[in-house]
């Protein structure tokens, strides 16, 4: 029973920041600390609650989440800083490869 409240909950949130927000922009973050699917719900409920964000989906087994949002109205700044404060460490993936290539540069 608690599933389908969730579905529908999830589908009526879905509906209504449709109307409302244009999506430009979809991203991929990298999420990391996300243990189990409460986890994952508090890191959407968190960025769902920004303004001008159409659309987020979060996938715990790969943790990463993908975002539509409107870049003209809000940047990805606020979308990581929501992530920081739910908790989460939060990464864009370019900005790890650039991490990474840094370090092989290095050694």
């Amino acid at each position: 029973m608690l599933f389908w409240y969730i579905k529908v909950e999830k589908l009526l949130m879905l509906v209504t920041n449709f109307s409302t927000v244009e999506s430009g922009m979809k991203e991929k973050y990298n999420i990391i600390g996300m243990s189990c699917a409460v986890c994952a719900k508090h890191v959407e409920k968190a960025v769902r609650q920004l303004p001008n964000i159409a659309n987020v989906e979060v996938n715990l087994l790969q943790n990463f989440m993908l975002v539509d949002y409107d870049e003209t109205k809000i940047k990805s700044d606020d979308i990581v800083k929501a992530v920081q404060i739910a908790g989460y460490d939060v990464s864009l993936p370019l900005q790890e490869q650039s991490k990474k290539k840094t370090i092989n540069n290095n050694l």
